[in-house]
């Protein structure tokens, strides 16, 4: 498990077992350049579902979805909030991480042009707000990122939103 780079926790939890081992083999193999992230959503994510339904084996999705989903998350398709969703999905149903963040709208917003439309929208609702970020009042920051977030309905980048928040408040 060194070469996945995972902690020492990480490593001693998903090698106790054989059926875990397994588990995070194949869930790392679908996303081999993330093993900490794998080893994260196993040990914190899938082990708790699967002490919900009883054992590894009653999950209905395969160790490769785990690994998919990180993925996912790793090429910003999605935010972490809707990997959360998806993992929802797949503990529910099972399925095809990437069939399921299609079939739900759940891919992330990263293109710079829709952001800074979202934040035009979300400063031209709040003038009052914008005059006081302008006065001084630069905790109003994160009234705007949640206002942005919430125009998205949460699928802006969130990095790339504070980013080209901050640049068009203080420009």
């Amino acid at each position: 498990y060194l070469a996945a780079g995972l902690s020492d926790d990480n490593a001693d939890i998903l090698s106790g077992e054989l059926e875990l081992s397994d588990l995070f083999e194949r869930a790392w193999a679908a996303s081999p350049e993330h093993g900490q992230a794998v080893a994260n959503w196993i040990v914190n994510d899938v082990l708790r579902v699967a002490k919900e339904t009883g054992s590894l084996a009653a999950l209905p999705f395969t160790p490769e979805a785990i690994g998919q989903l990180v993925g996912l998350i790793a090429d910003d398709t999605i935010s972490s909030r809707a990997a959360k969703d998806v993992f929802e999905v797949l503990c529910a149903e099972g399925g095809d991480p990437a069939a399921i963040v299609e079939a739900r709208g759940l891919t992330q917003i990263s293109s710079p042009e829709k952001i800074n439309a979202l934040i035009e929208q979300v400063l031209e609702k709040n003038p009052t707000q914008l005059a006081d970020y302008h006065a001084g009042k630069t905790q109003l920051l994160g009234f705007f990122v949640g206002q942005l977030m919430k125009a998205s309905r949460g699928k802006a980048d969130p990095q790339l939103s504070r980013e080209l928040l901050l640049a068009r408040l203080d420009a």
